[in-house]
C-alpha cells in the first residue's frame, strides 16, 4: 500500500468515528428523561415490601466454633457432585 491508500483510510475510519459520535449524541438527546420521584413505583400502604414478595430468613451457612481447625477431610458431603 502506498502513502495515499493510508492517509485515505485514515480519513474515511475517522469521519466513521465522528459520525457515529454525532448519531450516538442524537439518540441520548432523543431518549425520554429519567421519572421524577413523584413517577416512582411505591410500596403498598402499611408494608415495606413489594406485593408478593415473602421475606423468609436465610439458613445459616456459619459452621459450629470448634477448638481445632476444620480440614476438608472433616467436611461432610463435601463433593460438589449431586
Amino acid at each position: 500500500m502506498n502513502a495515499l491508500t493510508m492517509v485515505i483510510i485514515g480519513v474515511v475510519l475517522v469521519a466513521a468515528l465522528i459520525a457515529a459520535v454525532w448519531w450516538g449524541s442524537r439518540r441520548t438527546s432523543r431518549r425520554a428523561p429519567p421519572p421524577t420521584p413523584a413517577e416512582q413505583p411505591h410500596y403498598p400502604a402499611g408494608t415495606d415490601r413489594a406485593p408478593g414478595e415473602i421475606q423468609e430468613d436465610p439458613e445459616s451457612n456459619e459452621l459450629p466454633l470448634r477448638d481445632t481447625r476444620l480440614t476438608p477431610h472433616n467436611l461432610k458431603d463435601g463433593d460438589t457432585e449431586h
